[in-house]
């Protein structure tokens, strides 16, 4: 997902969607996790205008991520 808000651009994945709000994960250069919920109109799907460019999150590891995001 590509979130665009208060002019922050956020490269992350989707992990959970209560009504209008987004709960978005993504890496940082780190390694660590960041997570926040952001409102649903400033969440995208990557497209041609916004490309995804963010730090993949193993499969695994987004997994257990997860959970505790609920």
């Amino acid at each position: 997902m590509v979130v665009l808000d208060a002019g922050i651009e956020i490269h992350g994945y989707m992990v959970s969607r209560e009504g209008n709000h987004v709960r978005v994960v993504w890496a940082v250069a780190s390694g660590r996790h960041r997570q926040r919920t952001f409102s649903a109109k400033t969440v995208f799907l990557p497209a041609h205008g916004h490309r995804w460019d963010g730090y993949l999150i193993p499969f695994d590891k987004l997994a257990a991520i997860r959970p505790a995001a609920l």
